[in-house]
């Protein structure tokens, strides 16, 4: 299109016929354009726009004698322009209709581009259309159309420089209020969203606040219940040594010292599962299960805990409940022993219950564990599923625990695809409901176990114990020999060895720890199973993590014992392997004179053990330190030393971590140990001497 419209059929009206009414005119629009550009102040208001045009459209009329005139605005959503609707007056819908045939002839386009006012004539020939952009420097804001219906009055270039400068300054302000209004917006949302982040970050000190309160309390109950049974095992220990302890108080001393070291891999387990449910990285399973003989085991380990405290126990299953069910036999058996413990724990008398039924038409089945103890309050039972937390303080005080029991139970019926409420209702004590899916699963003999033949009577056969640690093997050794007199016991230092003596000799059972030097206990496993042994292997390990169980069962190990040795494992899994029977009673092992020459022994070792991991850091051989330490972490928990074990196994991390000047600063700590233990020693026992 050109960019010169066709020229205006411009009907002269009366020109201002003297130089003094033209100073007036001029100076009217100047006060007009001051006055409405003065409006920029009080661009807050909410309708200013609309007072602007009007007040735009009021002083134009009194300049200008146009038949119609309007202003037309940009749509800011669509983009367009939003024309006037029309009225009933001939001169407003001629306006209209002219600027509609403008627009689609390309005139109303043209004259946006422009820096001036433009006359053009309309359509009819008659009349005459003025056409002047409302633009910033920016933007355009809009457009304005007068119209004369019977042809122009006098339109001179001061005339028409004047409109433009006075919608130029409507379009500035109409600019500022649209700028003012944004702003003001971005500023509202921006207030908005510091007020939600505030109330978020807020939120979030109150709970880290929170929870390094619970932490802090946890770790103060964790040191407490950590050092009450370390008091016990080191003090009878000691005592022990000595031989302080009256010949007829041993047994209990002993038994004493069982009982803490268990209680301290309890803990140790609690810990390792919250670490593992923290980092989503605690696995369950489904597999068959005698759910009958699930409860007979849990009742069987609760009851002589509530008949010392004289609490009678109430066990009901009502009927009907299924033989077998496919579920994980783990973290169920730790769901209900968490559960009665603690019954046991917060009830002084009365009666503890366990009920089983099944419910929901055959769909749910539901354990409730019920005491007649002391109760929970509507505000405790708030804080019960929290981790490191417990009803309150003096319940922490009087009873112990690190309140981790009932969070870790619910975390783990949730997996189990299950709940774990408190039954609020309940009255007289407490009751606790865990409801899990009832899922069916095949008949208990076609549960998947290791078979061999039942033979009854006495354990017989031939057994290879794989260990790199000299005193392990022999502890392991003894354990087998007290267990199953009759079993022959093969012995090697490494996999390797295991490998070699496994294929030139009939082995019913195969004993072999997992880290050995030349080859390991994975790699050896891996490769008897490939060379075609079928026999049982039962994987033993200072690591109790799940990943390592499971890649010992995936290697090709039939089952999996962590050291410090549990006897009834040991036991049962000797039972199992080789087919023998037994009643699964404790053994006295630490009476045995061997038990105590072979503990001499090992204490015995220890100086030539501490020279090899000085050398061995000196040499900046932190995997040699590592080796070594991994031995002792063995090695010290069989021989009662839990403190052992632990610093060893904090020396062992931090060396495969490649923490040099860590594991120069633990080695210190363990150096120390070793050189009490070595000056507590008897120095007979020491040398081997009976």
């Amino acid at each position: 299109m050109s960019e010169h419209p066709p020229a205006a059929n411009a009907h002269a009206e009366p020109e201002i016929d003297n130089e003094e009414a033209l100073r007036r005119w001029v100076h009217d629009a100047l006060d007009v354009s001051v006055s409405l550009v003065g409006m920029q102040a009080g661009i807050g208001g909410a309708a200013i726009e609309a007072e602007l045009l009007a007040a735009t459209r009021q002083h134009i009329a009194r300049l200008f004698a146009f038949d119609a005139m309007d202003i037309v605005l940009v749509d800011e959503s669509s983009g367009g322009f939003e024309f006037a609707d029309s009225e009933s007056q001939h001169s407003v819908k001629a306006l209209k209709t002219e600027l509609e045939r403008r627009v689609d002839d390309g005139h109303f386009a043209w004259a946006l581009r422009q820096t001036r006012a433009v006359v053009l004539p309309t359509l009819t020939g008659k009349g005459t259309l003025l056409l002047c952009a409302l633009g910033t420097r920016n933007r355009v804001r809009g457009m304005f159309a007068g119209l004369y219906v019977d042809g122009a009055a006098s339109l001179s270039e001061t005339k028409l420089n004047l409109l433009l400068l006075i919608l130029s300054g409507v379009a500035n302000v109409l600019e500022s209020t649209a700028l003012y209004r944004l702003i003001k917006q971005q500023n509202v949302e921006l207030e908005e969203r510091v007020a939600l982040r505030t109330r978020e970050l807020e939120a979030a000190r109150r709970e880290a606040d929170a929870a390094n309160h619970a932490k802090g309390a946890f770790l103060a109950n964790m040191s407490h219940e950590i050092r009450t049974p370390l008091t016990a095992i080191i003090g009878y220990a000691e005592l022990l040594a000595r031989g302080a302890v009256p010949i007829e108080q041993r047994q209990s001393a002993i038994n004493t010292i069982a009982g803490a070291g268990r209680h301290l891999l309890e803990l140790v387990s609690a810990v390792l599962d919250l670490s593992k449910l923290e980092s989503g990285q605690l696995p369950s399973e489904s597999v068959a299960l005698d759910l009958r003989q699930l409860i007979a085991d849990v009742a069987g380990i609760v009851t002589p805990q509530m008949q010392a405290k004289g609490i009678d126990f109430a066990l009901e299953c009502i009927e009907p409940i299924p033989d077998t069910i496919a579920s994980d036999p783990l973290r169920l058996r730790q769901i209900l022993l968490n559960l009665l413990g603690n019954a046991i724990k917060f009830t002084g008398q009365g009666v503890i219950g366990l009920r089983v039924r099944v419910v929901n038409g055959g769909e749910t089945l539901v354990f409730e564990v019920s005491d007649s103890g002391i109760g929970i309050s509507a505000e405790q039972a708030q804080a019960l599923f929290q981790p490191f937390a417990q009803a309150d303080a003096s319940v922490s005080r009087r009873f112990g625990g690190t309140g981790l029991g009932l969070y870790l139970s619910r975390q783990f019926a949730e997996r189990l695809d299950g709940t774990l409420e408190l039954d609020t209702e309940y009255r007289g004590g407490a009751l606790f409901r865990l409801a899990i899916p009832l899922r069916l699963a095949a008949a208990q003999g076609e549960m998947p176990v290791i078979e061999r033949g039942a033979v009854a009577g006495p354990l017989r056969g031939n057994v290879l114990l794989a260990d790199d640690t000299a005193e392990l093997r022999e502890l392991v050794g003894l354990y087998i020999g007290s267990i199953a007199p009759d079993v022959r016991v093969v012995m090697v230092e490494n996999g390797a060895r295991a490998v070699e003596q496994a294929l030139i000799s009939d082995f019913d059972l195969i004993v072999m720890d997992l880290q050995m030097p030349e080859m390991d206990g994975f790699t050896a496993a891996q490769l008897l199973r490939a060379s075609g042994y079928r026999g049982p292997m039962i994987a033993l390990t200072a690591n109790a993590l799940s990943e390592d169980r499971d890649r010992s069962m995936t290697a090709g190990f039939d089952a999996f014992i962590t050291k410090p040795i549990d006897a009834k494992l040991l036991a049962q899994a000797l039972r199992t392997c080789l087919a023998g029977v037994g009643d699964g009673d404790d053994f006295a092992w630490a009476d045995m004179p061997e038990i105590k020459a072979l503990r001499a022994r090992f204490v015995g070792s220890l100086a030539a053990r501490r020279s090899e991991l000085d050398t061995a850091l000196a040499q900046a051989d932190l995997l040699a330190v590592a080796g070594v330490a991994h031995q002792l972490k063995g090695s010290g928990g069989n021989f009662g030393f839990s403190e052992l074990t632990v610093c060893a196994g904090e020396l062992e991390r931090v060396a495969r971590a490649g923490d040099a000047a860590s594991a120069a600063r633990v080695l210190a700590q363990l150096g120390t140990m070793i050189d009490a233990m070595c000056q507590n020693a008897d120095p007979e026992s020491v040398e081997g001497k009976p």
